[in-house]
């Protein structure tokens, strides 16, 4: 099966939206072999990116995941909401802390944007409002840029 071959997911500028999304998270987790996830560019809810981190969790093999911000924290201009996306991103600390606690993995960093115009990964430029959870050693660090 496709569950059991999977080691990337591209699915950057698909245009999913959260129902898109929650069609995949079942099978998601069966992905033991998945290592990196990309749905930059997709119009997804907070919500939705906590159940996504609560399916991916446990993928041991999972290295590195890049999300969009979710669309809660746009204006109606289509700009970030600074305090929007600082609160979105202490919630998905705290949705990461426990699901961390729960695979029994000790560590989260979060670099927050304020002190951050860009944060450049390799190759991989994390701009304002993308968020990028990088898994090293089996140990997620968490880190995002506005």
């Amino acid at each position: 099966s496709v569950a059991d071959t999977l080691q990337t997911l591209e699915l950057e500028d698909c245009r999913m939206k959260d129902p898109d999304l929650r069609v995949l998270l079942p099978a998601l987790s069966q992905c033991s072999l998945l290592t990196s996830i990309n749905l930059y560019e997709n119009e997804i809810s907070i919500n939705t990116l906590k159940d996504l981190l609560s399916h991916t969790a446990n993928l041991s093999q999972l290295t590195k995941e890049l999300y969009p911000a979710p669309k809660e924290v746009y204006n109606h201009f289509g700009y970030i909401i600074v305090e929007e996306f600082s609160q979105c991103c202490a919630e998905l600390k705290n949705t990461l802390t426990t699901q961390l606690f729960h695979a029994a993995i000790e560590e989260i960093d979060i670099i927050h944007g304020d002190m951050l115009e860009t944060v450049e990964f390799g190759e991989q430029r994390n701009e304002l409002g993308d968020i990028l959870l990088v898994r090293v050693s089996g140990k997620p660090t968490f880190e995002d840029a506005y």
